[in-house]
């Protein structure tokens, strides 16, 4: 990735770390101010041939807590991200559905992208928001549109092709790059078995 985008990454975390610490702590002094600062300035996207690889380097002396607090920062980061990019498809793909989600909620899933309950409450992977945008909206088009259609019939596909006809690549992305995506975000925001 270049410069501009590092220091995009770098300025968009530092922002939301420094917000999330004030309403955390409300009219307390910023005292971690500078380490949230340097933790920022290490966070970077790294391009690994097609593999994006999301790095967080705490810089030193840190203590017990800070891993933990790291990765609670991060996963609050990422889901902050993601919730920002799927209103923006839902903005798009529910006036033409005619219908909405009552709820979307993330987290990690193992094996499944995202799916949709009887309440019609939307479930994403949290490890969505380390994928290129066009397979997040490739998830979220299929999940809404089990609104209207609760199997995997042709008329569902034809539904997902009307919407978004690029699903195929992104499906078959998803497929090739899945477990890759879904181990980094374990490594990332999920302590690591001591012993």
């Amino acid at each position: 990735m270049n410069k501009a985008v590092d220091d995009a990454v770098r300025e968009s975390f530092l922002a939301f770390a420094i917000k999330s610490f004030a309403q955390l702590h409300p009219g307390k002094d910023l005292e971690i101010h500078d380490y949230v600062k340097l933790l920022a300035y290490h966070l970077a996207a790294v391009a690994r041939g097609k593999t994006r690889r999301l790095v967080v380097t705490l810089p030193r002396p840190h203590g017990k807590a800070t891993l933990p607090a790291a990765r609670a920062l991060l996963r609050s980061y990422l889901e902050a991200q993601i919730r920002r990019d799927i209103s923006r498809y839902l903005a798009r793909y529910c006036p033409e559905l005619g219908r909405a989600p009552t709820a979307v909620k993330l987290r990690p899933l193992k094996s499944l992208w995202g799916s949709l309950d009887t309440r019609d409450r939307v479930m994403l992977d949290l490890a969505l928001a380390l994928a290129p945008p066009a397979a997040l909206r490739y998830v979220v088009v299929h999940e809404l549109c089990h609104l209207r259609i609760r199997s995997h019939s042709p008329r569902f596909w034809a539904l997902v092709e009307k919407l978004y006809p690029e699903w195929r690549e992104q499906r078959d992305w998803l497929r090739i790059h899945g477990q890759a995506l879904k181990a980094e975000l374990t490594r990332l925001i999920q302590s690591q078995p001591h012993g």
